[in-house]
């Protein structure tokens, strides 16, 4: 039996339908190979290596290391023969195609002929790799050290048959973002993980390495010159390109020969170095100016015509005077100023009536970031174009403001398959953050190997897989963190990569109700989410990953311990323990406070001008999740913001959509942007009339230097809170005002951008006016000398909370603070001098005056003694928990016995009796515990109350 994994066809290749020289149990599953082979075969059975292997020369350094290291790495010694060797099954074949002892050997499969294409044929009695060329031996050596398992004497290889070759010639990543470059280390670790994924192109431009740039005509200083050497000789080791590029465009004079000459120079000096591919990118540059006076003689009036023709004219002549002329150099590659559209235009047009033919354009799709791209796409810009394009994909690139705060982690997704037929390839713009980008640039190599068959969260699982070294649970940690790190903007309000898909999907199987075993499944992520960090730390052995991501996992860890505090207070609320639940809640706020307050200080980004902002996590699903829990479980203070029937700027910023409305909708992946005036506004009617205690705003990028938070009762006159320092992120403006608010305001000052104030969320806290305030008591009395916890309600966000008794108890009053809720709790103690006396217990707003009462009893200083005995027995086979109870009152007493199993009363025992109890346990076995016993008796005319805890053992019956 045959299980078929992938059936995609390339030219070229073929495996026939021989049948298999193994039997397959049933129960076997094929690995996942990625990128996914055009054609694979696979039964799914396994058969042992033994402790030593042969391989043949390969040829090919590289791939004799890649199966050297993970035999070795498995507990496996390799002996290293020639091509002669006696066959057998600890024999490795590769090499290659035309060898005749690995022609001979492939077992069905055809010899590989495409460029980088190899074929791989594993029985039970020989394995064999083939490749049309280097590239191809290593990709088949890669693909081979993906079906080892297990380890020392239990290290064993999957049988299959593979034909594979890639779908597209060009395939790789362009470091070409703005912001801090990537380190040499990250550069390296780069260039090894491209190997794996075969990726066979590195684009060196990165933005802000000004010889790149800024200072592109300067020869680099010699240790930087070393530094790409060495990035050269790690490119090849890996079968990688080393594409050097040259960004001249902001002060290039296109006719000036020694421009020229300055451009063929750099070139000269990394062809030295063994660079053999090189590009010139003209992108995000002016051709509305032109930067000397020669350029307007030689090519007529600034303009985007013009500066096509100038631009064609520089290309041409690298292209024929050197790239043509220069052993062994790749075509020329470049990126035009127009990178992001199909519109057929003047500037596009002297590209196709004048560029070579051989030179490659490069393309960023419809749009910077565009949110899909279609073989219709890729048709209309090779049209524009008069040629095919070279895709320029913008993910994960977190470089734009957009993007602030957050990591790129999504699945590859919304690129049609079939884009092969019309592309020369794709390179990947990754993230300032090297290490955490691999699951994206995983998806972009295995797309750009094989799009009919790519599926993108089988590649980023296995991704995932393979930074945790295979542990199931690290992997299944670093899933929940990719999770709540998917969203991938756009330039506008839009997300064309979700955010926390698979935590959405549990929301939505878990709403409205919230309970059950939905309610189990979110809190299962939200512990996966708290522990996670932890796991991943200790086991992901990429330490570049764990320093570039080190704020994401801390608040990643808040904002769990957020979740589950919120889905405990739903438990605790529906079992009717509300102060159980309240506690909850406010460990819950608190820990959205902490996750809020975690701040990306090692800024690599080029984020506006917030330099330390708060890493998104999982926003506008988890965030908005864990508000909905804590108004389910009960929460008094929410955000009366929410769903604003009136929203009100004094503009919106031009051209774009970003409305009032977006700033109250609970979405913090939508945003509001007012118009450019320093004095706009933003005024936000609540749902309902509160004392506030916080307003949050949720800054985008473009924030505010200075700003006032107004409130108002009616609209018209304000009472402003001062705001300390702007922060750019998440800020929180307390408020201790009793005044009743319906109205809320943020009012500019001075943008800290040129562009307009843009809040993702403007959220009010408080206590609503119309809630009557209470005060509970822990009991409704107390002895002279003990104390009473109490608990006030509904009073103003942070205001003292006077708690009185009546006058002739002659107990002073004590002071409580409010928290952001009105809530006031603490103990109070009762002087041993205290007057007896049945009364009320008061509590009284210091700024609000409001006021809550209830019953409270001050017993006598008069007192008893009890004796209880609490112990088990068996009866019937059945453990039993017995009390005795007995005082020395010369009164009757009233008994209350409370225990795990139950509670009884007696309501009066007489002096010199005893109380006894059994209470019916059912169960053959019980832990020790104890039982409470409350007494109360009139001593001297005056009530009295005694509380005894009894201790009793573990019994067992059965």
């Amino acid at each position: 039996m045959v299980l078929l994994v992938a059936a995609a066809m390339v030219a070229g290749l073929a495996v026939t339908s021989a049948a298999p020289s193994w039997a397959a149990p049933a129960e076997a599953t094929p690995p996942t190979i990625v990128p996914q082979p055009q054609e694979y075969e696979s039964s799914g059975v396994t058969r042992p290596l033994g402790s030593t292997v042969r391989v043949t020369d390969p040829g090919d350094d590289a791939a004799l290391g890649v199966i050297s290291d993970a035999l070795e790495s498995r507990g496996v010694s390799v002996t290293v023969v020639d091509e002669a060797a006696a066959g057998g099954s600890d024999l490795i074949r590769i090499g290659d195609a035309a060898r005749p002892d690995i022609s001979s050997s492939l077992h069905g499969v055809d010899a590989p002929t495409a460029d980088e294409s190899y074929a791989l044929a594993i029985t039970n009695d020989a394995i064999t790799v083939a490749g049309a060329d280097g590239a191809g031996v290593y990709y088949g050596a890669q693909t081979l050290q993906q079906l080892f398992s297990g380890s020392g004497a239990e290290t064993s290889v999957t049988e299959a048959r593979i034909a594979d070759a890639p779908a597209m010639p060009l395939r790789g990543s362009i470091e070409g973002f703005y912001g801090a470059p990537w380190t040499h280390e990250q550069r390296l670790d780069q260039l090894r993980f491209y190997g794996t994924v075969k990726m066979n192109t590195y684009i060196y431009a990165p933005k802000d390495d000004e010889y790149h740039r800024s200072r592109w005509r300067e020869p680099y200083p010699a240790d930087k010159l070393a530094e790409l050497g060495e990035l050269v000789s790690a490119a090849a080791s890996n079968h990688v390109r080393f594409t050097f590029a040259l960004s001249p465009g902001e002060s290039i004079c296109f006719s000036r020969q020694s421009d020229r000459d300055a451009i063929l120079a750099k070139f000269d000096a990394l062809y030295e170095l063994g660079v053999r591919s090189f590009s010139i990118p003209l992108d995000d540059i002016s051709y509305q100016r032109w930067n000397c006076t020669e350029d307007a003689a030689a090519y007529g009036p600034a303009g985007s015509a013009n500066a096509g023709a100038a631009q064609v004219d520089l290309l041409n002549h690298v292209q024929t005077q050197w790239v043509e002329q220069t052993p062994d150099v790749r075509a020329l590659q470049m990126v035009p100023t127009e990178y992001s559209d199909t519109r057929r235009t003047a500037y596009k047009q002297k590209f196709v009536d004048g560029l070579d033919a051989d030179v490659v354009i490069m393309w960023t799709g419809t749009a910077v970031v565009p949110p899909s791209i279609s073989r219709a796409d890729a048709a209309a810009a090779a049209s524009a174009w008069g040629r095919q394009v070279f895709l320029w994909d913008n993910y994960p690139v977190n470089d734009f403001s957009q993007t602030t705060g957050r990591l790129l982690m999504g699945a590859y997704d919304k690129r049609e398959h079939g884009l092969s037929d019309s592309l020369l390839g794709i390179v990947s713009n990754p993230m300032n953050q090297a290490s955490a980008s691999k699951p994206a640039i995983a998806g972009i190599a295995a797309f750009s190997w094989n799009d009919q068959d790519y599926d993108p969260s089988q590649v980023r699982s296995w991704t995932l897989a393979q930074m945790a070294g295979g542990d199931a649970a690290t992997t299944a940690a670093l899933e929940v963190f990719a999770d709540v790190n998917s969203a991938a903007p756009t330039f506008s309000s839009t997300m064309w990569l979700p955010q926390a898909p698979r935590l959405a999907a549990l929301v939505d199987a878990a709403a409205p109700d919230f309970d059950g075993t939905s309610l189990d499944d979110l809190d299962a992520y939200a512990q996966q989410l708290t522990d996670g960090p932890a796991l991943i730390r200790e086991h992901v052995a990429d330490t570049l990953f764990l320093e570039e991501t080190g704020p994401w996992l801390d608040a990643s860890r808040l904002w769990g311990e957020a979740l589950g505090a919120s889905i405990a207070a739903i438990r605790a609320h529906e079992l009717g323990d509300d102060d159980e639940a309240e506690a909850l809640i406010a460990d819950s706020v608190e820990a959205v406070r902490a996750a809020q307050a975690v701040r990306i200080t090692d800024q690599r980004n080029t984020w506006s001008a917030n330099s330390t902002p708060t890493p998104r996590i999982g926003d506008g699903v988890l965030d908005s999740l864990i508000a909905k829990l804590q108004v389910l479980a009960g929460a008094s203070s929410q955000n009366w913001a929410l769903g604003s029937p009136s929203v009100v700027s004094t503009g919106v910023e031009p051209g774009t959509t970003f409305r009032p409305q977006l700033a109250v909708d609970g979405n913090s992946t939508t945003r509001f942007a007012s118009d450019y005036d320093d004095a706009a506004s933003i005024t936000v009617q609540l749902t309902r009339t509160v004392m506030v205690s916080e307003v949050v705003l949720k800054w985008e990028a473009a924030c505010a230097a200075r700003y006032i938070v107004q409130l108002s009762t009616d609209g018209t006159i304000w009472h402003d809170i001062p705001v300390d320092e702007s922060t750019c992120a998440t800020e929180r403006i307390m408020s201790d005002t009793a005044m009743p608010v319906n109205f809320v305001r943020m009012q500019g000052v001075e943008r800290a951008t040129q562009w307009a104030y843009s809040l993702w969320e403007l959220e009010v806290y408080g206590v609503p006016v119309d809630v009557a305030p209470t005060l509970t008591a822990s009991a409704p009395a107390a002895n002279a000398g003990e104390s009473v916890t109490v608990t006030a309600r509904g009073f103003a966000p942070y205001e003292p909370v006077i708690i009185a008794f009546d006058e002739e108890t002659g107990v002073e009053a004590v002071e409580l603070r409010a928290n952001e809720a009105g809530r006031a709790t603490g103990a109070v103690a009762i002087p041993a001098d205290a007057n007896p006396a049945a009364g009320t217990l008061r509590a009284r707003g210091a700024t609000s005056d409001r006021e809550a009462t209830t019953p409270f009893t001050i017993l006598g200083g008069a007192a008893f003694d009890m004796t209880v005995v609490a112990s088990t027995r068996c009866v019937a086979g059945k453990a039993l928990v017995m009390v005795k109870a007995s005082s020395d009152a010369d009164a009757p007493v009233a008994l209350e016995i409370e225990s795990a199993y139950g509670t009884r009363a007696f309501a009066s025992v007489a002096p010199g009796k005893n109380a006894v109890h059994a209470f019916t346990t059912r169960q053959p076995s019980i832990d020790a515990g104890s039982v409470t016993v409350e007494a109360t008796a009139v001593i001297e005319g005056d009530p009295v109350k005694v509380e005894v805890v009894s201790a009793y053992d573990a019994a067992a019956c059965g």
